[in-house]
């Protein structure tokens, strides 16, 4: 008897293995292909980190990496609507931004409340990008305990960001200051060039140690410190300095002064505007309740006066004193 050919249930066995290795193929390519798409749906962009350097997008989220640890981070803590930022010296990253912001991740909230504004010490671990989880938020030493408020002391050739001013000491352009062995008539002042600089501003300027603050930006810098003290026996050299410089939030001007003085200006100046010109104010610094400095000019001539004034208990306005300061400048 004659065995019938089996050539069918081969050709189906190979079709059976045919379509397992087709699938099999498939799921591979396909995987391949997820794996590639993954890789091209993460852009190249690079996140600045805290120290310069730059992280890039990685995983299926295509989320930023940790920026490098640090040991600690020292800046002012601030809120920006529910989240906590902590404002740090901008690496030197040549993007002119002088503030950096370092998102937090904070778990005890009534701590930071606590220490809102103010200067502050931070130990953490980076999560993603530069988003820091804190581990301990403590006051920064040698800080005034004031929101908003910062001290800092450069040698001669330094830079630091003290609070949100970048300040550079430049050098010192002259030391009258008394000498504590010889009694003086004026106690004198040592004199300073200096660059301010913020995310918004620059100012080269000369700054006394026995002067008013100067004003710069939302802020008032000063000089709160020199050392070391003045001796009639010893010339101190430019690398012997060290300043503490301030920096500080400018005071509020009250709402119904600014409205009077800016309205009045034209009549209230000893000084008249000249060519034809109109006077308008530039700058207003309230010093107190009752005085306040203000800057104004006509387009020809700038001007700057201390103005002291009263405000009765229906908020009129009333200036006592109008003083034009000689030269220009706080």
């Amino acid at each position: 008897m004659t065995t019938p050919p089996r050539k069918p249930y081969f050709y189906a066995t190979l079709l059976s293995i045919g379509i397992v290795v087709a699938i099999a193929l498939y799921l591979f390519v396909s995987s391949l292909d997820q794996e590639s798409e993954g890789e091209i749906a993460c852009t190249t962009e690079a996140m600045i980190c805290p120290d310069g350097t730059g992280v890039g997008r990685t995983g299926l989220a295509c989320e930023f990496a940790p920026c490098p640890n640090q040991e600690s981070f020292t800046g002012e803590l601030i809120a920006q609507g529910d989240q906590y930022v902590l404002s740090v010296a901008s690496p030197l990253t040549g993007m002119g931004e002088v503030t950096y912001a370092l998102p937090l991740i904070i778990r005890d909230v009534a701590e930071a409340e606590a220490l809102l504004g103010n200067i502050v010490t931070i130990t953490g671990t980076f999560t993603t990008g530069n988003t820091l989880r804190v581990t301990t938020l403590t006051g920064a030493e040698n800080q005034p305990n004031e929101a908003g408020v910062a001290q800092g002391t450069l040698a001669v050739g330094e830079s630091a960001l003290i609070g949100a001013v970048r300040i550079t000491f430049g050098g010192v352009e002259g030391d009258s200051r008394c000498p504590i062995d010889v009694e003086c008539i004026q106690a004198g002042a040592l004199t300073v060039s200096v660059t301010l600089e913020s995310d918004t501003d620059s100012l080269n300027t000369l700054m006394m140690s026995d002067q008013q603050p100067q004003p710069f930006d939302a802020y008032e810098v000063s000089i709160v410190k020199v050392s070391p003290e003045a001796v009639s026996t010893k010339v101190l050299g430019a690398a012997n300095y060290r300043v503490t410089f301030q920096v500080a939030p400018l005071p509020g001007v009250d709402s119904a002064f600014e409205e009077y003085i800016r309205a009045n200006i034209a009549s209230l100046s000893p000084a008249k505007a000249v060519l034809g010109g109109t006077f308008y104010i530039t700058s207003i610094r309230q010093t107190s309740d009752t005085s306040a400095i203000i800057q104004y000019e006509d387009g020809h001539i700038a001007l700057t006066a201390d103005v002291v004034f009263t405000k009765s208990d229906d908020g009129e306005i009333q200036v006592e004193q109008f003083i034009i300061r000689r030269g220009s400048g706080f």
